[in-house]
């Protein structure tokens, strides 16, 4: 033992002479590296830590940001595609899921003109709804805070700053400022021959094409989690048919929003649905509506079972907790909305076709065949 100690700390004596001898004989490259070393711990010192510090610190602010541009959006598309005022629209499935196509677009702004001087014409004016100041105020918000982001550039990407100012200048391609979104319709030429908005269609579709490349990094690439965002994420991956994926999501973070146990079992039944295990399915349902959730009220969870009305074992696990008249009213309430979503299609398709017999340029949309 006392011959490799021996050895041990003669090899390092030898070390020292050595760097010793090479200093002494390569001062050039001696002072080079001490320069080095030194300039690392300076960067190190005084701006890797303090910047990263700083990041970790400000970063949130941005996501945060990031988040209520994404949410405002999300909030634009619904109106554009609501029935009704106050009303959600039937498409928000579609909208968070990915799937809202131009024609969906083009069949929602069918009914939607600027101000409610464009409620002109006595045939179809009780049909419109008027969302140019809407459209306005969510524009003038979602352009702040995008603003805002841009004030700390430093703390976003290169790829999402481009995003936000594509997002920004589909926005501002048809810049409705607080004097245009109240201009009377009636101009030097009379009145317009369609009143609607249709013209933004394309311009629609291509901001909802960013929306979904922003929801991406949101829900996906951020670190900002909260409960809106497990929330949306369910939805997000439920809708755009990711199945194991959402599975996999609220199984991870169920336990962290507890409060929403009812809203992530019910997806989570009907990720089971979808792959095929009916078995899960039935079972999870079964736990989740013994306990009577919502306050008792099934037609609250209609959201979810809409598609089952039909489907007897579901049906018999229903009708073991809720009355006959729970069942009934609940049933009552899908098919009433599906009479309005029937109606909304169908009355915004015929809209398409007068429209199309005022200006000959225009296409009318071909589903829906009830007359005006």
């Amino acid at each position: 033992m006392e011959h490799y100690l021996t050895e041990f700390f003669l090899l390092i004596d030898q070390t020292k002479i050595d760097i010793y001898n090479w200093a002494k004989n390569s001062i050039f490259y001696y002072q080079f590296f001490l320069s080095i070393v030194s300039a690392i711990i300076f960067w190190l010192v005084f701006s890797h830590i303090p910047e990263s510090k700083k990041y970790k610190s400000l970063r949130p602010i941005v996501e945060l940001d990031m988040y209520q541009i994404y949410s405002s959006l999300f909030h634009l598309f619904d109106l554009i595609m609501q029935y009704k005022h106050a009303s959600p629209s039937f498409f928000q499935e579609k909208i968070r899921g990915g799937t809202l196509s131009r024609n969906d677009i083009k069949l929602g702004l069918q009914n939607k003109c600027l101000n409610a001087s464009y409620l002109f014409d006595p045939k179809i004016s009780h049909l419109l709804m008027p969302i140019g100041e809407q459209i306005f105020e969510s524009s003038k918000k979602i352009e702040q805070l995008i603003d805002k982001i841009f004030s700390f550039n430093q703390f976003s990407s290169p790829i999402e700053l481009l995003l936000l100012e594509k997002i920004r200048q589909e926005l501002k391609k048809y810049d409705y400022d607080e004097r245009r979104i109240k201009e009377n319709a009636v101009s030097v030429t009379g009145y317009p021959a369609v009143p609607v908005i249709y013209y933004r269609e394309e311009n629609f579709y291509d901001l909802y094409k960013l929306f979904i490349e922003l929801q991406d990094i949101v829900l996906n690439k951020n670190n900002y989690f909260d409960r809106n965002i497990f929330i949306f994420k369910i939805q997000y991956l439920f809708y755009s048919g990711q199945y194991q994926q959402c599975i996999n999501h609220i199984n991870k973070n169920r336990n962290h929003f507890s409060e929403d146990i009812n809203f992530s079992q019910n997806y989570y039944a009907l990720c089971q649905y979808q792959i095929n295990n009916k078995k899960e399915f039935y079972k999870t349902i079964d736990n989740i509506y013994k306990e009577r959730p919502y306050n008792g009220s099934l037609v609250s969870s209609r959201s979810f079972l809409k598609d089952f009305t039909e489907d007897e074992k579901l049906i018999n696990i229903l009708k073991k907790y809720y009355t006959e008249e729970e069942y009934e009213y609940f049933k009552v309430t899908i098919e009433q909305e599906k009479e309005h979503f029937d109606l909304f299609m169908n009355t915004n398709s015929s809209l398409s076709k007068y429209h199309a017999n005022k200006d000959f340029r225009l296409k009318p949309i071909e589903d829906g065949e009830n007359k005006l």
